[in-house]
């Protein structure tokens, strides 16, 4: 029996590979690409409003890829979180090519999921930093972007400025009663 990993990797045509490789040392396979994700496709051909670079960031990349997180319930594992031409994608990688979700993020620049909080991310771009529950349809109701005081990078807020707390953590650290 044969034991394989997948790879998940994005080009600058706007497709995500998915690829399986082998795991045995000894296996006579090669890696091969399963399927293929094509982002491209799925933007209007109207790009009067597309910013050709954010930043360091070429917008006709895909410069951002990850997967749901184990613990989010609301969609198969490992479905596919990415950003393309300032689109964020949601995709299901065991079942179609076409993107559960593709909404417009003028300006976005990097995402992250929370283990914590099914279907939410936090979004950074020239905007600054928003909340981003994809459980709203049309997902118009981002939360009020938070604007750094000053930019270090001219993309805007970094990626790095955000991190996922353990609110049910925190909450007990918080509130833990005081004996005397």
């Amino acid at each position: 029996m044969q034991d394989f990993k997948f790879l998940l990797s994005g080009h600058t045509q706007g497709v995500v590979n998915l690829t399986m490789v082998p795991t045995d040392q000894h296996s006579t396979r090669n890696a091969e690409i399963i399927k293929r994700f094509n982002h491209a496709k799925h933007i209007a051909s109207d790009n009067t409003n597309l910013k050709m670079t954010i930043g360091d960031k070429c917008t006709n990349t895909i410069y951002k890829v990850d997967v749901t997180p184990r613990s989010w319930k609301s969609c198969n594992m490992n479905s596919l979180l990415s950003i393309y031409r300032e689109n964020l994608f949601f995709w299901d990688t065991a079942r179609s090519n076409l993107p559960i979700l593709k909404n417009k993020v003028n300006g976005i620049t990097s995402f992250d999921a929370s283990r914590y909080q099914d279907s939410l991310l936090a979004l950074s771009g020239e905007f600054g930093l928003s909340l981003f529950d994809m459980r709203v349809q049309n997902n118009v109701n981002m939360s009020t972007p938070l604007q750094p005081q000053t930019t270090t990078s001219p993309s805007g807020i970094s990626e790095k400025w955000f991190h996922w707390l353990n609110f049910t953590q925190l909450r007990m650290n918080l509130f833990k009663p005081v004996y005397h």
